[in-house]
Protein backbone atom coordinates (compact mmCIF):
# COMPACT_ATOMS: atom_id res chain seq x y z
CA UNK A 1 0.00 0.00 0.00
CA UNK A 2 1.23 3.54 -0.81
CA UNK A 3 -0.25 5.29 1.41
CA UNK A 4 -0.96 2.84 4.95
CA UNK A 5 -1.95 5.09 7.57
CA UNK A 6 -2.47 4.57 11.44
CA UNK A 7 -3.51 6.54 14.69
CA UNK A 8 -0.55 8.45 16.22
CA UNK A 9 -0.61 11.04 19.20
CA UNK A 10 -0.73 14.77 18.21
CA UNK A 11 2.78 16.17 18.32
CA UNK A 12 4.60 12.67 17.87
CA UNK A 13 7.47 11.33 15.82
CA UNK A 14 8.10 7.99 14.51
CA UNK A 15 11.22 6.48 13.87
CA UNK A 16 11.33 2.73 11.49
CA UNK A 17 13.03 0.33 13.52
CA UNK A 18 12.57 -2.88 11.77
CA UNK A 19 11.14 -3.55 7.98
CA UNK A 20 10.89 -6.92 7.09
CA UNK A 21 11.15 -5.50 3.43
CA UNK A 22 14.93 -4.26 4.46
CA UNK A 23 17.23 -5.92 1.81
CA UNK A 24 19.50 -7.91 4.76
CA UNK A 25 16.01 -10.10 5.08
CA UNK A 26 15.94 -10.59 1.40
CA UNK A 27 13.30 -7.96 0.71
CA UNK A 28 13.21 -5.61 -1.77
CA UNK A 29 14.74 -2.61 0.45
CA UNK A 30 12.01 0.05 0.13
CA UNK A 31 12.72 1.90 3.61
CA UNK A 32 16.53 0.91 5.12
CA UNK A 33 15.84 0.54 8.96
CA UNK A 34 16.30 4.19 11.05
CA UNK A 35 16.67 5.78 8.11
CA UNK A 36 12.76 7.07 7.91
CA UNK A 37 11.28 9.31 10.56
CA UNK A 38 7.62 10.06 10.10
CA UNK A 39 5.93 13.36 11.92
CA UNK A 40 2.20 12.70 12.95
CA UNK A 41 -0.10 15.02 10.76
CA UNK A 42 -3.71 16.13 11.68
CA UNK A 43 -6.06 13.45 9.58
CA UNK A 44 -8.23 11.28 11.49
CA UNK A 45 -7.43 7.33 11.60
CA UNK A 46 -7.64 4.61 14.03
CA UNK A 47 -10.06 6.97 16.41
CA UNK A 48 -7.39 9.05 16.60
CA UNK A 49 -7.61 12.94 15.45
CA UNK A 50 -3.68 12.91 14.17
CA UNK A 51 -2.25 9.63 11.96
CA UNK A 52 0.78 9.05 9.91
CA UNK A 53 0.30 8.43 6.32
CA UNK A 54 3.56 5.41 5.61
CA UNK A 55 4.18 3.32 2.05
CA UNK A 56 3.99 0.14 3.21
CA UNK A 57 5.21 -3.18 1.10
CA UNK A 58 3.41 -5.79 0.73
CA UNK A 59 3.64 -8.99 2.87
CA UNK A 60 6.27 -6.64 4.90
CA UNK A 61 6.17 -6.38 8.57
CA UNK A 62 7.52 -2.49 10.38
CA UNK A 63 8.27 -1.40 14.13
CA UNK A 64 8.31 1.92 14.82
CA UNK A 65 9.67 3.99 17.99
CA UNK A 66 8.19 6.78 18.79
CA UNK A 67 8.62 10.28 20.63
CA UNK A 68 5.42 11.04 22.40
CA UNK A 69 5.13 14.28 24.05
CA UNK A 70 4.31 14.19 27.66
CA UNK A 71 1.82 17.17 27.27
CA UNK A 72 -0.01 15.32 24.38
CA UNK A 73 -2.68 13.19 27.22
CA UNK A 74 -3.86 16.51 28.53
CA UNK A 75 -3.55 18.31 24.79
CA UNK A 76 -6.01 15.74 23.48
CA UNK A 77 -8.27 15.34 26.30
CA UNK A 78 -8.92 19.29 25.91
CA UNK A 79 -9.64 19.50 22.33
CA UNK A 80 -12.50 16.90 22.90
Amino acid sequence: RIDYRFGAYRGSSYKLILNSDDAKYGGGGMHPEGMMILKAEKEPADNRDYSIAFPLPAYAAVIFSFDRPEADDAAEKDEK
